[in-house]
């Protein structure tokens, strides 16, 4: 199971983050989908995901509108693709379009058959226990899904933020109520799942129930970081 969920709020992603995700693919001309699930006639989000990968010599390719501009023929080449970029946006409406579009079981086959998940933002939050997380984001379940959990790909919690005071109290709240790890992560910030091993880059603040670990804690992360497969 190979997995990335990192934040959205940069234009630029971090040069370490692009690196790790060419050695997850290990693929000499690597290709990298592109699922959204947000309004983007005019491409704006789109181009600017492309120029990002192509800055470090990655290729983006098929994409994918779960919305009304879908078009279900292009599905089988999208899962042909050694990654696949799930963009921000909501994640309640996202999970909506992919069970709409009964592409639930497809993507959790994917993953755990060795294709690559990059979640940005909302993306990421998928991968999680429960998208109810994404409320502190401001996202609302205007779907009125009856299911609000993820994938499950983790088991911990991830909070794309700037990690912030007031960030650091939403998450260690969230983190003591619900009794699970939550990582709080900001610009540039990423969890990096590889099979058994589970990374990060950048800062994030990992919050262990109510426990905020420090910097000079970091390097224990394996303590409080696991993940299960589906």
């Amino acid at each position: 199971m190979k997995l990335v969920l990192l934040n959205s709020k940069k234009e630029t992603c971090h040069s370490k983050i692009i690196e790790k995700i060419k050695d997850l693919v290990n693929s000499v001309n690597p290709s990298i989908g592109y699922m959204t699930s947000r309004l983007d006639r005019s491409g704006y989000y789109y181009q600017q995901t492309k120029a990002n990968y192509e800055k470090y010599d990655l290729k983006l390719g098929q994409a994918i509108d779960l919305t009304d501009e879908y078009d279900a023929h292009w599905i089988h080449t999208l899962f042909a693709c050694d990654a696949i970029h799930l963009t921000d946006g909501n994640a309640f409406q996202f999970m909506y379009w992919i069970k709409k579009r009964n592409l639930e079981l497809q993507l959790i086959d994917y993953c755990n058959t060795g294709g690559l998940l990059i979640g940005e933002g909302a993306g990421a939050i998928l991968f999680t226990p429960t998208l109810t997380i994404s409320t502190l984001c401001g996202h609302k379940n205007n779907f009125n899904l009856d299911n609000t959990k993820g994938f499950g790909f983790t088991n911990f919690h991830f909070l794309p933020c700037e990690i912030n005071k007031h960030d650091i109290l939403k998450g260690t709240n969230w983190a003591k109520h619900h009794h699970c790890t939550t990582v709080l992560g900001g610009s540039n910030d990423a969890m990096i799942v590889d099979d058994n091993n589970i990374t990060y880059i950048g800062n994030p603040t990992i919050i262990p129930g109510a426990k905020i670990v420090q910097e000079e804690r970091r390097r224990t992360i394996h303590k409080w970081l696991y993940f299960t497969r589906k």
